[in-house]
């Protein structure tokens, strides 16, 4: 069974007239939920095909993709912009964005940092060698932005074929480097394991995006933790992609047709709960 209709239904009543979402209904579009709103609906609808061209025209000539009209900075979310590109299969966006997420890395693992561990290897519960993906350029690398650079590569090599070896590589270590920050709990925190000595609680939301970003690599253990957390109460958010995640990696999920649209909804939230878990995989 899919969701009910009303979680459809509310996300074509909220799109604005520039084609994308803003968080809350009426407000300015971002990427982030322009993307997620635009997966959850049917492949086909117009409302998807006008999301397209307003996130088609925020990407820039390198690959970088500005999150909103009145931002232009280059961050993470050229990273789902990929992913929308790669859907959508425009060869010409996804190839711009590959080439800017394959020329980005977190300040991590850059070679000041890889010198400072070689200097003092307890400073840091960082590896240098991992490359994953920060939220911005300059950055460390987190776990979100580098489980969606991962799903964005994953699905371009699918569309574009070919050489996929620099995405290969880059994929391998940036799943290493999720797994060199699991927390000592078995989930992940947001990015750090350790911090001022002490080992750092994971959380169910960021547990779930590392699954995510670990699609192709056996973790049973991991994915048995996601479904512990699955089966236990959680935010809407974590619940959402926790059932993605958990489908990714070929486990049961919970029934989405129970839920239930909230009086006030949130966009994304939405929108992530909609999502199919294939159209990801």
């Amino acid at each position: 069974m899919g969701l009910p209709s009303s979680h459809i239904d509310f996300l074509r009543s909220c799109q604005n007239p520039d084609g994308g979402w803003g968080y809350f209904p009426g407000k300015q579009s971002w990427l982030e939920p322009t993307v997620w709103a635009a997966l959850a609906l049917p492949s086909g609808d117009p409302a998807v095909a006008k999301a397209w061209k307003l996130v088609a025209s925020w990407q820039q000539e390198d690959g970088s993709c500005r999150p909103s009209a009145n931002v232009n900075l280059p961050n993470w979310t050229a990273a789902l912009a990929v992913i929308f590109a790669a859907k959508q299969q425009d060869k010409a966006a996804t190839e711009r964005g590959v080439r800017y997420l394959l020329g980005t890395t977190g300040a991590d693992s850059s070679t000041m940092a890889r010198i400072a561990k070689f200097i003092s290897p307890g400073h840091t519960d960082r590896e240098p060698k991992f490359q994953g993906w920060p939220w911005k350029p300059g950055n460390s690398s987190w776990i979100e932005p580098t489980a969606h650079s991962i799903t964005a590569l994953r699905l371009a090599t699918k569309l574009l074929g070919g050489s996929a070896e620099a995405s290969s590589v880059r994929i391998d270590s940036a799943q290493n480097m999720i797994l060199n920050q699991r927390c000592q709990d078995g989930g992940w925190n947001y990015g750090a394991k350790i911090a001022l000595g002490h080992s750092l609680a994971s959380f169910p939301e960021t547990t779930a995006l590392a699954l995510v970003g670990l699609v192709g690599r056996p973790v049973p253990d991991a994915v048995a933790f996601g479904q512990k957390l699955a089966s236990q109460p959680q935010s809407p958010l974590a619940n959402a992609w926790l059932r993605i995640a958990l489908g990714l990696h070929g486990h049961e999920v919970p029934e989405a047709a129970s839920l239930a649209l909230p009086k006030q909804p949130d966009i994304l939230i939405t929108a992530i709960e909609a999502l199919n878990w294939r159209v990801l995989a």
